[in-house]
């Protein structure tokens, strides 16, 4: 199952702020028993990196692993040109 990420590709745009990681997978994490999945792996690419790790901290029973990839992150703490 290749779920269309609210507010992404194929899905309504978003009516307002609020869908970020964590209602995301909540969302998704709803969706797979629906569909019949007591137990699955999930996969995060770009944005869905996010939302894959989401997913398991919410349901660990349920999702059995996580792959991520082309995670996106933000600098912090020292940057590599600063000196000691």
């Amino acid at each position: 199952m290749i779920p269309s990420l609210p507010g992404f590709g194929f899905s309504t745009p978003l009516a307002g702020p609020g869908m970020d990681a964590a209602r995301t997978a909540a969302v998704l994490d709803g969706l797979m028993p629906r569909l019949g999945y007591g137990r699955y792996g999930v996969h995060g690419y770009d944005t869905g990196s996010w939302i894959a790790p989401q997913m398991a901290a919410q349901q660990p029973e349920r999702v059995i692993g996580v792959h991520v990839n082309a995670m996106i992150t933000f600098p912090w703490g020292r940057t590599a040109s600063s000196t000691a």
